[in-house]
C-alpha cells in the first residue's frame, strides 16, 4: 500500500462517473474506494452501496458503523480527492459531531439489559394470555381475545426484531443476528436476513420514490405521483408497472389503507421466502438458518391453527388466523406513519443538498410521533423515528432524551423537527394518499381531454 501523500488523486466529478456495478468507487473521509469487489460481500446488501456509488457516503457509512473499521477499507483504496474538495464541516456538521461524541460519553449506545428483561416479561405475558383465552371457553370473544394477544405479541417482538436489526441489544453483530433468527424468523415468520436487505436500503435512501422499498408498493399503494409513470426500483431490479389492477387500487387507497396494514402480514411472510429462496439471500451464508427458522415458525403455527379447527371449528381458525394478523397490523401503520406524508424524492434524496445533505433529508422524510413517557411501550422507539434514523444504533431506552437534544440543535439552526400526536399522523397518511388519489383523477381528466381534442 502506497503512503496517503502517494495516492493517485481523483476529483468528485471523475469519482461520479464510477456508478456501475462492474466499475463502483466511492468517498469516505476524503478517500476514494474502487468497491466493485465489495459489493457482493457488504452485509447489508448489494443495493444500498450501489445506490451510493460515485458519491461521498462518509456520514451515511459512519452512520450504520458505530466504531468504522477504516483498515477493513484499505484492500479497496485506490486515491483520494484533491485538497481543494476536502470535505469542511459546516457548523451544523460540527454540532452534529459534538451531539454524536456526547451521547458515546453518556454510553447511549450501550445495551440496556434491564429494559429487554422487563420487555421479555411483557410479551411472555401476551403470549400467555393468548393461549389463557384460547382455552378458557369456546365462545368468540374468548377466541377473540387470544388472537387480538397473540397480535400484540407479535407488534412488541417487532419492535425487539427492529433493535436487534440495527445490532442495538447486545451491540454484537454476532449475538444479535443469532437472536433475529429466534425473535424474528421463528417467533414471527419474518427474516431477519431479509429485514435487513430491505431496511438498511430505506434507511440510506429513505423516500426515495425509485430506491427506497418502503414506499414502493404497487399495486396497492402510491404515495406519489411519480408511480402512475411504470418507475424503475432498484431495489427489485424491475418496473414498477401502474396498470389497471394498480389503477383501481390506487383511486381508492385512502379507504383501502387500513384493510391493507390488517393484511400486510401476509406479504412479509411471502418476501422472506422470496429473498431466501430465489433473491439475493438464496446465495448467502446464513441461508440454511433463515429457512430452518422460518419453517420453525409454520410448524407451530400451523399446528395452532390445526389445535383450533379440531377442537373448534374451521371458522374459528379462520378468525383466529385473521383478527391476529389484523391487530399485529397496528405496527405496519406505525412504520407508516413515519414516513407516508412526508416528503419524497426521486433518485438520491441527500444529493438535493449542498452540505449536510443525509441530516437534512432524514429531516424532511420522517416524522415523529408525540406521546407520554407511559406509551413508550406501544410505540416500541418508533415514535422517535428521526432520532432513530440520526443515530441507527441508539439503545431504545435513550432515544427519548435525545430528541430533546435533537430539537435544540434543529431549533438553533432553523430547521424543522416534524411531529404529529398518534392519531394526526395516521390522518395525514391517509390525506396524502387521498390527495395522491385525487392526482390520479385529475391526471385522468387531462388525458381524456387531450384524446377529444386530437
Amino acid at each position: 500500500m502506497t503512503a496517503a501523500h502517494e495516492l493517485p488523486i481523483y476529483s468528485r466529478e471523475e469519482v461520479a462517473l464510477h456508478t456501475a456495478k462492474s466499475d463502483a468507487w466511492v468517498i469516505i473521509r476524503d478517500k476514494v474506494y474502487n468497491v466493485t469487489n465489495w459489493l457482493d460481500k457488504h452485509p447489508g446488501g448489494v443495493s444500498l452501496i450501489l445506490n451510493l456509488a460515485g458519491k461521498d457516503c462518509s456520514v451515511e457509512f459512519n452512520s450504520f458503523h458505530l466504531n468504522p473499521n477504516y483498515d477493513r477499507l484499505k484492500p479497496y483504496l485506490i486515491g483520494q480527492l484533491p485538497a481543494a474538495q476536502w470535505h469542511k464541516d459546516t457548523q451544523l456538521g460540527k454540532d452534529l459531531k459534538a451531539l454524536f461524541e456526547e451521547l458515546k460519553n453518556l454510553k447511549a449506545f450501550e445495551s440496556d439489559y434491564w429494559l429487554y428483561i422487563k420487555l421479555a416479561s411483557i410479551i411472555s405475558s401476551l403470549f400467555v394470555a393468548s393461549i389463557f383465552f384460547l382455552h378458557f371457553s369456546s365462545s368468540y370473544w374468548s377466541l377473540c381475545l387470544s388472537a387480538m394477544f397473540l397480535g400484540l405479541f407479535w407488534q412488541q417482538l417487532a419492535f425487539v426484531g427492529h433493535d436487534l436489526g440495527h445490532h442495538a441489544v447486545t451491540h454484537n453483530k454476532k449475538k444479535d443476528e443469532t437472536l433475529g433468527y429466534i425473535f424474528g424468523n421463528f417467533l414471527q415468520g419474518i427474516s431477519v436476513a431479509w429485514w435487513r436487505h430491505s431496511h438498511n436500503t430505506h434507511h440510506t435512501l429513505t423516500n426515495s420514490i425509485n430506491h427506497d422499498p418502503d414506499i414502493q408498493h404497487l399495486p396497492v399503494l402510491a404515495v406519489s405521483k411519480s408511480y402512475f409513470n411504470n418507475i424503475f426500483s432498484t431495489y427489485y431490479h424491475r418496473v414498477l408497472k401502474f396498470d389497471r389492477i394498480a389503477h383501481l387500487f390506487v383511486s381508492i387507497q385512502h379507504y383501502m389503507f387500513f384493510p391493507i396494514m390488517g393484511l400486510a402480514r401476509f406479504n412479509l411472510y411471502a418476501q422472506s421466502f422470496i429473498f431466501n429462496l430465489i433473491g439475493v439471500g438464496a446465495s448467502s451464508k446464513g441461508k440454511q438458518a433463515e429457512l430452518f427458522s422460518l419453517l420453525g415458525f409454520w410448524t407451530w403455527f400451523l399446528l395452532l391453527l390445526m389445535y383450533i379447527s379440531s377442537t373448534l371449528s374451521y371458522s374459528h381458525a379462520i378468525i383466529f388466523l385473521f383478527l391476529s394478523h389484523a391487530t399485529a397490523g397496528l405496527v405496519h401503520i406505525q412504520i407508516c406513519i413515519s414516513h407516508f406524508s412526508m416528503e419524497t424524492y426521486m433518485g438520491v434524496p441527500q444529493s438535493n443538498y449542498e452540505n449536510d445533505g443525509y441530516f437534512l433529508s432524514q429531516l424532511m422524510t420522517t416524522m415523529n410521533v408525540d406521546c407520554p413517557p407511559w406509551m413508550d411501550l406501544f410505540h416500541g422507539g418508533l415514535q422517535f423515528q428521526i432520532e432513530h434514523h440520526i443515530f441507527p444504533h441508539l439503545t431504545r431506552s435513550k432515544l427519548r432524551y435525545v430528541q430533546g437534544r435533537l430539537q435544540s440543535l434543529c431549533k438553533k439552526h432553523g430547521l424543522p423537527h416534524h411531529s404529529k400526536p398518534f392519531f394526526g399522523a395516521v390522518l395525514a397518511v391517509v390525506e396524502k394518499l387521498h390527495e395522491t388519489s385525487k392526482e390520479l383523477k385529475l391526471s385522468n381528466m387531462i388525458w381524456d381531454g387531450m384524446n377529444l381534442v386530437g
